[in-house]
């Protein structure tokens, strides 16, 4: 069985991971959530969200919740653990923000395809794939 930190790696490396920052095309689109996959058994429906990196430092989440905080930004790592969020139940919808935020790691990689994040979480990752609204 290969190993979560492998497979993040492995995730990592076909993403085309360089050291990005979060200036030009990423800072002040909002990215709209495309698709999500989510471990195994998380029966989570997939529900409207998106991403405004409103500066390299500043983040708003739109989703069941909405979210805004500072971000930290390591390499191609960011620190979403920040995030003020509101606290509106949502029973089986998938609440990024909180995903995000209570995430150990979250990598990102910007390309033509879009933006992705991979949340890893207790070693079990989460991808969410973006496209600039």
């Amino acid at each position: 069985m290969l190993r979560p930190a492998f497979l993040l790696a492995l995730a990592f490396a076909a993403t085309g991971c360089d050291d990005q920052n979060l200036e030009g095309d990423l800072v002040g689109t909002r990215w709209a959530l495309q698709s999500a996959m989510l471990p195994p058994g998380d029966t989570t429906a997939i529900s409207p969200s998106s991403v405004l990196f409103t500066s390299d430092t500043a983040v708003e989440i739109e989703s069941c919740n909405a979210c805004s905080g500072a971000i930290g930004r390591f390499s191609n790592e960011l620190d979403f653990s920040g995030l003020a969020c509101t606290e509106i139940a949502c029973p089986g919808q998938l609440d990024l923000g909180p995903r995000l935020g209570e995430a150990d790691r979250v990598v990102f990689s910007l390309s033509d395809d879009g933006l992705l994040l991979i949340a890893d979480r207790d070693s079990t990752l989460s991808t969410f794939r973006f496209e600039a609204k």
